[in-house]
């Protein structure tokens, strides 16, 4: 900025823009050619596939540094290695005639593959939840967020989706690989084909029960605090504490009581979920009674709780 006396004409270089106005011994304004985005908005609908999109990456570590995927891409092949192996022997068995013999002994199957990696798909909610949510509050960066065309609740919905959908994909992956592994490990691939596609539906059903109400749980849980560990915690402490009274009020009180507190237990909610949609029966907590139905119902219900409190929790939140 030049100072002219009075009367004088001021004169801006082509580096520094075009005078509008001479001012007074005091200087001059200047006109920069800031000009308004004449471009196409694409809304709040692009804003919040862009964060669940953004968010997805985010939740395996992608565009991070190496360390940033340890966990998550450690944790799926912790989660595929059993879909691995029980391959491996089909295809042995496959060799050795006995193929038949060594799918009925398999500990390794569509209905049990919960059971086997229930605990790796509970770390990885335990671990990603708090990746996804506690970073932005700590570093007071919601204000940004909701200043623009997304709003609180779309924000919540939008880390929903894509730790969800991380989470699907995580219990999906092996199985599908069980299934084509069968497929093309028979002799009769059309056969073969024809009675695979009738356990795709117990295979979607179980997975998306298991993502939205370990998802929803863990980012509910994780919203309450800025703290990573705090909310690690906390998660843990929400489904391993259930699961010891569970155990503990059937040794105590009797079966009936705790197959009724089993139905506030995820780990018990998911294992009894997983029998009702596979069609098979399922044995309570300390033998009780309990019908595989109510499970499902409870995880629906505890679902559609912990996102709710997701939201409302985003709504109140202070950015």
């Amino acid at each position: 900025m030049t100072t002219r006396g009075p009367g004088q004409a001021d004169r801006g270089d082509s580096g520094s823009g075009q005078v509008v106005a001479a001012g007074s011994a005091g200087g001059s304004i200047y006109d920069l050619g800031y000009r308004g985005y004449q471009g196409v908005r694409l809304g709040r609908r692009h804003a919040v596939a862009s964060l669940a999109r953004q968010s997805f990456r985010q939740s395996w570590g992608l565009g991070r540094p190496g360390r940033a995927k340890i966990v998550p891409f450690g944790l799926a092949a912790i989660a595929t290695i059993p879909a691995v192996v029980a391959l491996g022997v089909a295809a042995l068995a496959q060799q050795l005639g006995a193929a038949q013999m060594a799918d009925a002994a398999s500990p390794i199957r569509y209905e049990t593959y919960y059971s086997v990696v229930g605990q790796v798909v509970f770390l990885f909610a335990a671990a990603q939840a708090p990746e996804l949510l506690v970073r932005d509050q700590r570093h007071r960066v919601l204000a940004l967020f909701f200043s623009r065309a997304i709003r609180r609740e779309d924000y919540a919905i939008a880390k929903l989706l894509a730790l969800g959908s991380a989470m699907l994909l995580l219990v999906v992956f092996p199985q599908l690989l069980i299934f084509v592994g069968r497929i093309l490990l028979a002799s009769d691939i059309p056969s073969a084909i024809t009675d695979e596609i009738p356990k795709l539906p117990p295979i979607l059903g179980q997975a998306v029960l298991t993502a939205w109400l370990l998802a929803g749980l863990a980012l509910a849980l994780a919203a309450f605090t800025p703290r990573r560990a705090y909310a690690t915690a906390a998660i843990f402490a929400a489904v391993l504490v259930p699961l010891v009274a569970v155990g503990a009020i059937g040794e105590l009180s009797g079966a009936d009581l705790a197959g009724a507190v089993s139905l506030i237990s995820p780990a018990d909610i998911l294992e009894g979920a997983n029998a009702f949609v596979y069609g098979h029966a399922h044995a309570g907590p300390a033998g009780a009674d309990v019908s595989s139905w109510l499970y499902v119902l409870a995880a629906i219900v505890m679902a559609v709780v912990a996102t709710l409190v997701l939201v409302l929790r985003y709504r109140r939140i202070e950015p």
